[in-house]
């Protein structure tokens, strides 16, 4: 089953403002898609390849995507776990953060 993520206009205006770039705005909305489990996701590398062939099929690109989101304020990530926690910032993105 083919699934698709939704790309709004307010993340996309915001991911501009902030300078991200095309494959680091489709990962942040990749990482969106997954949900948070609580108050984390976790992104595997390997799968984030299987899931996103165009984006790379490399692991390390990830990791690279990952820790770029992090500097710009998005996320936290640590990399032995693939665990991601979204910041205030990574929480404006929509759909990201809900609470019930």
């Amino acid at each position: 089953m083919l699934r698709t993520v939704e790309f709004s206009k307010n993340d996309m205006a915001y991911g501009m403002k902030i300078g991200l770039k095309l494959q680091e705005y489709s990962v942040m909305s990749y990482l969106n898609y997954l949900g948070c489990k609580g108050d984390f996701v976790f992104a595997c590398r390997k799968t984030a390849c299987k899931q996103m062939p165009l984006i790379s099929t490399k692991p390390d690109t990830f990791y690279r995507h990952y820790v770029r989101l992090e500097k710009l304020g998005l996320i936290k990530y640590r990399r032995e776990s693939d665990k991601i926690t979204f910041t205030d910032a990574g929480c404006i993105w929509e759909g990201t953060c809900h609470s019930d």
